[in-house]
């Protein structure tokens, strides 16, 4: 029997995630790995570590486990945050706030520009819920798509 997962905690666990690591989700107890794709590496070579630490007998476990114990959570550059922006400036209300948002969503340093206005414009706490809605939606397709209970 599957474990029901802390969808929150989950999502977290995706933000947070560094560059060069993969996060693993043990279905039967709802447990997230943190492993570096090194040691990852090194484990599917069944190389040995000279380390041989917790990280690298986790890394074990996933190689070794079947195809759906442990599934590698997305990556957090999954989520479309320009798509979130887009989104976020249609549902505004105020035909100027939109116009001004719709600006900085095109060309180099969208994201800078974007952020920057919604702070000037007093929307920082508006744009963060919506953001954080968006990716708890990511992440419920995304379990939904993998049968993996969840809860919130």
């Amino acid at each position: 029997m599957e474990q029901s997962v802390n969808l929150p905690s989950l999502l977290e666990a995706v933000r947070n995630a560094p560059d060069g690591v993969t996060m693993f989700l043990h279905r039967k107890t709802g447990e997230v790995l943190r492993i570096s794709d090194d040691v990852l590496r090194r484990a599917q070579l069944q190389a040995p570590d000279a380390r041989d630490d917790e990280e690298f007998r986790a890394a074990a476990r996933v190689v070794a486990a079947t195809e759906d114990d442990y599934l590698p959570l997305p990556n957090r550059l999954e989520v479309d945050e320009s798509a979130l922006m887009e989104a976020f400036v249609r549902e505004l209300s105020n035909p100027m706030m939109r116009t001004m948002l719709a600006r900085e969503l095109t060309g180099t340093g969208r994201m800078r520009r974007f952020q920057d206005r919604v702070v000037e414009l007093g929307l920082q706490e508006d744009w963060n819920a919506y953001r954080l809605e968006g990716y708890l939606e990511f992440m419920r397709q995304w379990c939904r798509a993998r049968s993996v209970p969840y809860f919130e």
